[in-house]
């Protein structure tokens, strides 16, 4: 009787100590960061009224005969499953989620930890948890660079921090230059730098045009002839004479390029040897050659008076080598015509013409501009050359030594079609120096090394002196260097979208701080700058459940508690930071409602045990009655 008495009394404390678990679970339904826990029963060591037995010849094996005696608590686990994540909107807030892992604090006294991630800045910009005031440990970061293999420390990014200036050192050009990008056909006006010749040999590469300003150069009937205005293609005719702007000349005919003589009023001659000049006189004796004859050009004819060649001026008719003409009433033979010499033809064998190569334009001299796209553009300063195509210009932002910045013109212009080839200057008049007043009435001199690009056939940049270094002088600051970087810029068949990005800033001071998944702390200045300030460190537990709560959502080490390792981040541990936000408490109130029910019947079911053993010990009493 003694025992079932036992039994019942332990089972009413153990289901005593369920019940002020699952209270402590509820009670904390909605705890930040809090794990639940559960109770686990075992029974106690039972005793043994008779021990098992073997099997024995014809007899078989007997099991021991045990009374349990009754129940024991054999542990209280904590649960370190994760809790949902609740959206704050507090940026310092952080959310874990990780079954291993806590944030690390510094009581003042020691290390606790913790999954109750409601963090804040206090007055002196330290980073703690709110209510307690505990710093939260990590990295602080060194000019924007965290060692994380470094002892952890407080997190303090002070309100109002600022950020020294820092020169530029190194700019980096990217994106595309429009492979397609119009020429220059040809400049008029402004200031000639320089002229160029083109010399057109072949008739597949088109036609000139004179000009009074470039007249053109016609090479036929082995003569050079200046034309002032006028369109001549090669292996067209050019015809010199009463009909033709160029009036004087003499023309050579040959055998690949004969001439055709104009004499008299009309009638054409083809020569292929001999020279003939307009104003000069013809004579031909070939048969069937023609000439006519008026007033303003008359014709000699020549014939044949018995042997002897006579020859006679007319003025008007027609007259043909062996044909008839009469003299003083007596016809005669016809053996030669003479006339002065009209016009002459021959084919152009080559053209030649100036022009202006590289002009100056100004407001008082400005250049006529036409493009290769049939564009026609009107510019009032600059200087251009033909055969390049207009400068593209770009503005790159540096900053010296004092953190003010200067805009730098940089000028890209195609140099070179056929070989993909542009020239980077600081101006758009090819030259690489350039000087402007600032504000302060000080002078700044910005000088570049001679730059160009190359770029292959598929558009990607191959040769060059594609990494110029530029020169910085200012009166306020100490001259300082940029290196410029051409090398990740391409040139495909698409609109120009280059820029160029230095680094250096100007000083700033912390206006907001960001922090990441990883814990990483951003601060972003009052100069448009980002910089690393810290990094919120963790530290990783195999067994979690061991450690030792020690209120206010804290945890210590404790000898089971297996910490593995240093601190470390989020990313090494597997972990994700959930910022503004919190982990809610893992309890689940369905359940822990569930367990009350069994928790109260359990206990219930105990009461009754001791309440049947005492009234079976009653009734054994009452046997001496």
């Amino acid at each position: 009787m003694m025992r079932s008495l036992f039994s019942g009394v332990s089972g009413l404390k153990n289901h005593q100590t369920r019940m002020d678990v699952i209270g402590n679970n509820i009670s904390n339904v909605n705890t930040t960061g809090f794990k639940s826990s559960r109770v686990n029963f075992t029974d106690i060591l039972s005793q043994n009224l008779q021990g098992a037995s073997a099997p024995n010849g014809n007899m078989g094996g007997t099991n021991p005969k045990q009374i349990g005696l009754g129940s024991a608590v054999g542990a209280v686990d904590l649960l370190f499953t994760n809790g949902s994540v609740q959206s704050t909107g507090v940026n310092t807030d952080l959310a874990l989620s990780s079954s291993n892992a806590l944030f690390i604090l510094n009581t003042g006294s020691g290390t606790a930890y913790t999954r109750n991630g409601d963090f804040q800045f206090d007055a002196e910009g330290n980073y703690v948890q709110a209510g307690n005031g505990y710093f939260v440990q990590g990295w602080m970061a060194n000019n924007g660079t965290i060692d994380t293999g470094s002892q952890v420390t407080n997190i303090t990014i002070p309100s109002g921090k600022s950020m020294p200036p820092a020169a530029s050192t190194m700019a980096v050009y990217s994106n595309n230059l429009n492979a397609e990008v119009p020429t220059i056909v040809s400049i008029t006006g402004g200031k000639v730098l320089e002229e160029g010749t083109t010399i057109y040999t072949k008739k597949s590469e088109g036609s000139l045009t004179g000009t009074t300003e470039y007249p053109l150069k016609v090479s036929a009937g082995g003569s050079t002839f200046e034309v002032p205005e006028g369109t001549y293609s090669v292996e067209q005719n050019f015809t010199i004479g009463k009909d033709c702007t160029q009036t004087t000349g003499t023309m050579t005919g040959t055998t690949e390029y004969p001439v055709a003589i104009t004499a008299g009023a009309t009638g054409g001659f083809t020569r292929t040897s001999g020279s003939y000049s307009i104003d000069g006189n013809f004579k031909t004796t070939t048969n069937d050659d023609v000439m006519k004859a008026n007033s303003t050009y008359p014709v000699t004819v020549f014939y044949d008076d018995g042997g002897t060649e006579k020859q006679t001026t007319v003025d008007s008719g027609s007259y043909k080598v062996g044909g008839k003409i009469t003299v003083s009433g007596t016809e005669y033979d016809i053996t030669g015509l003479q006339a002065k010499i009209v016009n002459l033809s021959s084919t152009i064998t080559q053209l030649e013409q100036k022009y202006a190569k590289k002009v100056s334009a100004s407001a008082d001299d400005p250049a006529t501009i036409k493009m290769s796209d049939g564009s026609s553009i009107i510019q009032t300063s600059g200087v251009y050359t033909v055969e390049h195509s207009l400068p593209i210009v770009t503005t790159l932002a540096v900053y010296d030594t004092l953190g003010s910045v200067h805009d730098l013109p940089v000028y890209f212009t195609l140099t070179d079609a056929s070989e993909d080839t542009w020239e980077v200057t600081l101006t758009n008049d090819g030259t690489n120096q350039t000087s402007w007043k600032e504000a302060d009435g000080s002078m700044t001199t910005v000088t570049m090394d001679a730059s160009t690009l190359d770029f292959d056939t598929n558009g990607v940049y191959s040769a060059g002196k594609g990494k110029p270094t530029i020169t910085l002088t200012n009166g306020a600051t100490t001259p300082q260097t940029i290196q410029l970087d051409f090398t990740q810029m391409t040139q495909y068949s698409s609109s120009s979208t280059i820029a160029g990005k230095a680094d250096g800033n100007a000083a700033g001071v912390l206006s907001s701080i960001s922090i990441d998944k990883t814990g990483t702390i951003t601060g972003t200045y009052t100069n448009g700058m980002k910089q690393v300030e810290a990094q919120v460190a963790l530290q990783r537990f195999t067994n979690p459940g061991g450690l030792t709560k020690v209120g206010e959502s804290l945890y210590e080490d404790s000898n089971n508690a297996g910490r593995s390792g240093e601190p470390s981040t989020a990313a090494t541990l597997g972990a994700t930071i959930t910022p503004a936000a919190l982990e809610m408490s893992n309890v689940d109130i369905a359940n822990e409602f569930t367990d009350m029910i069994i928790t109260q019947r359990g206990f219930q079911g105990n009461s009754k045990i001791i309440t049947v053993s005492d009234e079976m010990l009653e009734t054994l009493i009452n046997l001496k009655r």
